[in-house]
């Protein structure tokens, strides 16, 4: 039934994701300004946010990696069996029984909300106040949120096996489009939070009856299962646990990282989920895009061929190297004006700009390895191995949660930060690890050292390029009279130009790879 992916469509997909995600991610941009001028800094926006962590924390497992993971392997050999048809009694059977799982869940959790709340946030004590009434009113709201989100996951887990991956990007964007409006009308008005909460979940909703009528377009549909169904069905979901485990270490590390800033004074729930927003924005961009796009592609390469997975692992690190460190440097270099551009107005101070700018350089330290974690898992999804990413994953989070706590007194929300990124790397050690001595993967050490060095001659001469053109452009401004100077240097506009200099330098970097001897599988 699928299309097999070639290299060049692997890059083709990717390309296309990426350019729909960079438009969902422009107006998130966007939303999360809105949503910094609405709450700002405060108690309100800390209720909002932790009420807001579980649903949005299983909505970023269901719907960006582990139900895809759990799912797409099988489902890729079903398709390749039975077709689409058979397909579709997997999914009906396996959509009735996940949803009625949830339902429950989410009644009972609605009902114990103050208390799952203060799970969240135990540094606010076991009085309730008014801040904490807050969160579990948002709470009983945006539990339901999880039931919609995974419905429309598992609808895409079918449409990855016919190499169909944009639905999830395409519904992320209308998200965010309904979004921004509601929060600038929530702004204007100084509406309660509960009513931003009310439209979280009815965008949900519209947005799964997009992915329905997608589902039904490209031809699957509800039917009714069968034994070959049920057998496939547990295959699925005994390897879901695991895959949520493995895939949601992030999560399961901001949800550590939260229960402990909620200990410091507030608002540092507010910044800490400020500094992981935007860090989200490159990793949405390439690396979500990048695995999702491979994963189809790793399952079948791990029925047939799994000895040319190394391969593949070797490949994608050096792309996701040569992608996220420019990244990352140039979200560091640019981590002050980012905020001050774009948050600091409304209930935001000069001060929270400040720490948003500190806690996003450390952060964004951490991008290579939050990307190459999920090529890393795929490796693991594709061979149907899913025990030995939670192991990975449970060490991870004991090491978060040992730094975070050592760095509490003397760093305080910047050692939260940092143990985050140092258990992602322990958690990335791990299973490369275990890949050599379980799956005998090999890791190509001179060839990955040789590249590195030609890359990192290649970032120098890109990074003093861009500075030559970046200082050339800042001394002709500051020519210009002083409201339009002071526009383009410390206002919105100031990325109007500076966005297209990276861009011109990016592509300089593209065109001028092979001159520094620089080879790419996937673009080559």
């Amino acid at each position: 039934m699928a299309i097999r992916l070639t290299r060049g469509s692997i890059v083709k997909k990717t390309v296309q994701l990426g350019f729909i995600t960079v438009a969902s991610k422009v107006v998130g941009l966007v939303r999360e300004t809105l949503m910094s001028r609405y709450m700002g800094v405060s108690a309100v926006s800390d209720a909002f946010h932790v009420a807001f962590r579980l649903p949005s924390s299983l909505r970023k497992i269901f719907a960006e990696g582990a139900l895809s993971a759990a799912a797409v392997p099988t489902l890729t050999a079903v398709a390749r069996k039975g077709g689409k048809e058979q397909v579709s009694k997997v999914l009906s059977l396996l959509f009735l029984v996940t949803q009625v799982f949830l339902m429950v869940g989410c009644i009972v959790a609605s009902i114990f909300a103050v208390k799952v709340t203060h799970f969240f946030a135990p540094g606010w004590g076991s009085e309730v106040t008014e801040k904490s009434l807050m969160a579990a009113r948002c709470f009983h709201i945006l539990i339901f949120f999880i039931m919609t989100t995974s419905s429309g996951a598992l609808l895409a887990g079918a449409l990855q096996t016919a190499n169909l991956f944009s639905v999830p990007i395409v519904t992320q964007v209308g998200t965010n489009i309904l979004m921004v409006c509601e929060l600038w009308l929530c702004w204007k008005y100084d509406l309660p939070i509960e009513v931003l909460a009310w439209c979280i979940l009815f965008n949900s909703i519209a947005m799964l009856g997009l992915t329905v009528w997608y589902y039904f377009r490209v031809g699957f549909a509800f039917c009714r299962p069968d034994k070959e169904s049920i057998v496939s069905m547990k295959q699925i979901l005994y390897k879901f646990i695991p895959c949520a485990v493995g895939l949601g270490v992030l999560e399961i590390n901001l949800i550590i990282d939260g229960q402990i800033a909620s200990f410091l004074p507030v608002g540092a729930v507010t910044l800490l989920r400020q500094t992981y927003a935007f860090t989200r924005i490159p990793l949405g961009i390439f690396a979500t895009t990048f695995a999702s796009v491979l994963l189809p592609h790793f399952s079948r390469i791990g029925g047939y061929a799994p000895r040319r997975l190394s391969f593949y692992l070797f490949e994608a690190t050096k792309l996701i190297w040569w992608v996220t460190v420019p990244a990352t440097l140039l979200m560091i270099t640019f981590s002050y004006k980012i905020f001050y551009t774009l948050v600091f107005a409304g209930r935001m101070t000069l001060e929270n700009t400040q720490q948003l700018s500190i806690l996003l350089s450390i952060f964004i330290v951490g991008l290579f390895f939050l990307s190459l974690d999920k090529i890393v898992l795929n490796m693991f999804y594709a061979q149907h191995e899913t025990i030995l990413p939670v192991f990975a994953a449970l060490v991870s989070a004991v090491v978060n949660t040992a730094l975070s706590l050592a760095f509490l007194s003397t760093l305080g929300l910047y050692g939260i930060v940092l143990s985050t990124v140092i258990a992602t790397g322990v958690k990335i050690a791990l299973c490369l690890w275990w890949l050599r001595r379980r799956f005998h993967f090999v890791y190509y050490g001179y060839a990955l050292w040789a590249f590195l060095q030609k890359s990192v001659l290649q970032f120098a001469c890109m990074a003093a390029l861009l500075w030559a053109l970046y200082m050339a452009c800042y001394l002709l401004i500051s020519f210009l009279p002083g409201p339009l100077a002071l526009a383009l240097l410390w206002k919105l506009w100031y990325w109007f130009w500076v966005g297209p200099l990276c861009l011109v330098v990016a592509l300089v970097m593209y065109k001028t790879r092979r001159l520094f001897g620089i080879k790419l599988h996937f673009l080559d």
